[in-house]
């Protein structure tokens, strides 16, 4: 699936869904060829946390791609979620889900989920190599049972699951779910997805 960002087109094929991180209700800012995020005084860091995700349901070895771009401290991502909850307002909100970050020193994969009602997350693997901030840069993630496959600008990287876990909550999973929403996220500064 390669999701594309320069029209309005994408919102028939996407929802809004929220972590249990943050109440705030945010959406993207349409761009004439991109999708970005906004400084908002509202969230920690001081900038929108957003995520969408495919109305669509995904399984194995589909593939997410797309291009994005961040300023100094920025972290865009791809994210993916086979299980959200409702709250009172009928806001979608994420619930055990994971994030490919890209950022400056390179690639950050992360597991979040809901423990005793809060968001917790831990890190299951990373790649480190040197990003340039304001360029774009290709990021592509599939989905396997036992592995994810990243790659950066067409230089590919593998995180198998027998590598994390150890990890806890991971001494409970041996693969990742089979069936999820794709979705791409932004945090920590200005970002954009096109």
């Amino acid at each position: 699936m390669e999701i594309n960002f320069t029209d309005k087109k994408w919102e028939n094929l996407f929802f809004y869904a929220k972590s249990y991180r943050f109440d705030q209700d945010v959406k993207f800012s349409q761009k004439e060829n991109y999708i970005t995020n906004n400084i908002n005084p509202d969230f920690p860091d001081g900038f929108e946390y957003i995520n969408i995700f495919t109305k669509a349901k995904y399984s194995y070895t589909n593939k997410i791609s797309t291009v994005m771009s961040f300023e100094e401290y920025g972290a865009p991502m791809i994210t993916f979620c086979n299980s959200f909850d409702i709250d009172s307002l009928g806001n979608y909100r994420m619930n055990n889900y994971y994030e490919i970050v890209l950022y400056e020193d390179g690639i950050n994969i992360w597991y979040l989920y809901l423990e005793d009602n809060k968001c917790k997350w831990t890190k299951l693997g990373s790649f480190k190599f040197k990003v340039t901030n304001k360029d774009k840069h290709l990021l592509e993630t599939t989905v396997f049972k036992d592995q994810l496959v990243i790659s950066v600008d067409n230089v590919e990287y593998s995180l198998k699951i027998s590598d994390v876990i150890h990890f806890e909550p991971y001494t409970k999973s041996k693969y990742f779910p089979e069936k999820f929403h794709f979705g791409v996220g932004v945090c920590e500064q200005i970002n954009r997805i096109y």
